[in-house]
């Protein structure tokens, strides 16, 4: 335990010095200024043999990381860097002011023979090299403090321009069974929480609308069957009976980068980018090198989902949409007879509202009061009520199975008639075909409207003869 001293010590410490610089010759005050400047002289001493070094081992130790570990250590190094700068300026201010006494000591007139002036001219040149040693060390600590700022991408320039990795590692909760693709609540909670508010300051910091979702397992053997070539591609258009397993790591990796884009396809804020499922299997260890083969059992680190962005000039559709962002080579304009909640004929022609699923007109559905009501019927009373007597136009590229023409159509006023019905809560999202209007059904979803202020049967397993209890 240190106590603080009282009047009496410090009286005795200052009567020891006076004895001390009657010994000397000198002052008081000269032996105290000069014990000063030797604390001072041992601590800049200290300071430029150690932190230089420290410096160097550090450049060293990053070296072997990975970039994503290089821009997680970025901002702490960053802060422990300037708290040491300050810490030499104040320094630096410290010894300046005590060279300005030291000076004015010596112009003072004083009657005594021995006022070591061959120690105070010696003193100060040992300051002066200090400092000279001081300023050479803070250049250093700069130039690191250059480095990691560029890692962090507080600096968009030179070299390294481009845009962080964000690791999804196990140890943080990103994880999945064993040989599964499936994605946990607690997984699908941290990605729209997290992840996709980090994937958006990426994006306007980089200007990167693509994000590439990389799957990455360890050695260990997968076994079974795949169902990547039958359910992938309607696993990522939503459909939710689509199932997704794998043979082998590859497809083990796609089949994991698969499921976390389809999480991130459901957030309306990444409606603008291209979402892209990749694999690197087995394959690829963290610092970007080829895996030896040698490491066949569990490891942890080695199963991971990276997400990586970069930029593309064209405008990103939705994921697996039917083209959204350019006008279709087909149109058909007139007067509308209105057949159910998704389906109209125009000018003759059998028209299927595309990428949304209305209830069937026989189909029924139950209240939030638990009373059940014609759901089916009242969506296509709705349409008929929106539409009116005005013609609308419909664009369109193909056709369905049953010869229907798959479209988008418009009302009088412009506006899309397939989003009104779903953001209206009187049609789903088809995202077995797309998931162009699950933004506007999540939106419907939260507020309660129509068939989502109860219970209903997805219109497509009603159609199957699954029915509500």
């Amino acid at each position: 335990m240190t106590l603080i001293p009282g009047p009496e010590p410090y009286a005795i410490a200052v009567k020891r010095i006076q004895r001390k610089a009657q010994a000397f010759g000198t002052s008081a005050l000269e032996l105290m200024l000069i014990i000063t400047f030797l604390i001072l002289l041992m601590l800049l001493t200290y300071f430029s043999s150690t932190v230089p070094s420290a410096n160097a081992a550090k450049i060293e130790e990053l070296a072997g990381l990975t970039h994503e570990e290089l821009a997680r250590i970025a901002i702490d190094s960053r802060s422990q860097l300037e708290t040491v700068l300050a810490e030499n300026k104040k320094l630096t201010e410290i010894v300046n002011d005590s060279m300005e006494e030291l000076t004015a000591a010596d112009s003072q007139e004083d009657a005594r023979p021995n006022r070591l002036p061959e120690r105070t001219a010696n003193l100060r040149r040992q300051l002066e090299t200090a400092l000279a040693e001081n300023e050479e060390m803070r250049a250093q600590n700069e130039k690191l403090t250059e480095r990691l700022t560029k890692l962090d991408g507080g600096e968009a320039s030179g070299e390294h321009d481009w845009p962080p990795s964000i690791p999804l590692d196990e140890a943080d909760g990103y994880s999945f069974q064993t040989n599964s693709s499936e994605v946990s609540k607690h997984f699908k909670d941290l990605l729209q929480q997290k992840i996709v508010p980090r994937i958006l300051e990426i994006s306007a910091q980089y200007k990167a609308n693509v994000i590439e979702v990389v799957g990455h397992t360890d050695e260990r053997p997968v076994s079974g069957g795949s169902t990547l070539d039958e359910n992938l591609l309607p696993f990522l258009r939503g459909r939710p009976d689509a199932a997704l397993t794998a043979a082998d790591n590859a497809g083990l990796g796609f089949a994991r980068a698969a499921a976390v884009v389809r999480v991130l396809a459901e957030s309306s804020k990444l409606s603008s980018h291209y979402l892209t499922p990749l694999s690197g299997a087995q394959v690829i260890l963290r610092n970007g090198a080829i895996a030896d083969g040698l490491e066949s059992g569990d490891r942890p680190r080695r199963r991971r989902i990276e997400i990586r962005m970069r930029g593309n000039d064209a405008p990103a559709p939705a994921i697996a949409d039917i083209p959204a962002t350019r006008d279709y080579e087909k149109e058909i304009t007139g007067r509308v007879v209105v057949a159910d909640g998704d389906t109209l004929v125009v000018a003759g022609e059998r028209v299927r509202l595309d990428a949304v699923d209305a209830p069937e007109s026989k189909q029924t559905c139950k209240a939030a009061n638990g009373s059940r009501y014609a759901c089916g019927a009242r969506a296509t009373q709705a349409l008929r009520e929106r539409i009116g007597a005005d013609p609308v136009r419909c664009g369109y590229e193909e056709r369905d199975r049953y010869g229907r023409i798959l479209a988008i159509c418009y009302a009088a006023d412009g506006s899309d008639l397939n989003a009104w019905l779903v953001e209206q809560g009187y049609a789903i999202a088809y995202r077995y075909y797309s998931m162009r209007y699950a933004a506007n059904e999540d939106r419907a979803k939260a507020a309660n409207r129509g068939i989502w202020d109860g219970e209903f049967m997805e219109p497509y397993r009603w159609r199957r003869g699954q029915r509500l209890r």
